[in-house]
């Protein structure tokens, strides 16, 4: 008879769940590295206008474009200020994927754990079973040996 692992069905659940957890992960993290890169490009953006802007303030700028730069250097500030909440919360969504694979990883390995334990019982029955039967085969043997003179 061959080994068959009482919880097969949901040995390959667990499997499953552990896929749909590092895919999770994995579109978090993609979601956060954008909006990372989004919040760096903005940054570098206020800071490469800023330094115009400081070089149109010393050669002499006009009130309207002067006004035109500070609505434009709050909104790049509101703009940051919503990247960064957005940034937080997409880091504690990551924090929230990887505990789930965590959890995740740890049920696959119980489970896991159990069919070697249970594999191992079934090799230990197995064997004692062949030598019972070995046992037994080589009794037969040597009583046909002593009854035949």
């Amino acid at each position: 008879m061959a080994y068959r692992f009482r919880f097969q069905a949901l040995l390959k659940y667990r499997q499953y769940l552990l896929t749909q957890a590092q895919t999770e992960l994995a579109a978090t993290m993609r979601r956060h590295e954008a909006a990372r890169k989004r919040f760096e490009r903005t940054t570098v953006e206020r800071d490469q206008n800023l330094v115009l802007f400081q070089e149109k303030k010393r050669s002499g700028i006009r009130a309207a474009e002067y006004n035109l730069f500070q609505d434009y250097f709050v909104s790049l500030e509101q703009q940051l200020l919503h990247l960064e909440m957005e940034l937080q919360e997409l880091s504690r969504d990551v924090e929230e994927a990887k505990e789930v694979l965590m959890l995740r990883e740890r049920e696959l390995k119980m489970l896991e754990t159990t069919d070697a334990k249970d594999r191992s019982a079934f090799r230990k029955a197995e064997a004692k079973k062949e030598q019972a039967r070995l046992d037994e085969k080589a009794i037969i043997g040597d009583f046909r040996k002593r009854v035949k003179p």
